[in-house]
């Protein structure tokens, strides 16, 4: 009996094991991903945030004149 207990707490170390390696990877996958949509989105915005603050600078600065 304690032989089918062993194996069967190694069956599951396993799979505990494994279902952990996969959400490590999904979420590191996920992290990336995001990081990257996220550096992406913030460049366009940044890059956005700049344009419309050139365009309202120069806007100002043409009313202001």
């Amino acid at each position: 009996m304690p032989e089918q207990h062993s194996s069967c707490a190694g069956v599951s170390q396993f799979i505990a094991y494994a279902l952990g390696k996969f959400f490590f990877d999904f979420a590191y996958a996920l992290g990336k991903f995001y990081f990257d949509f996220a550096y992406v989105l913030g460049k366009f915005y940044f890059g956005f945030a700049y344009v419309l603050g050139k365009f309202y600078f120069g806007f100002a600065y043409v009313l202001g004149k």
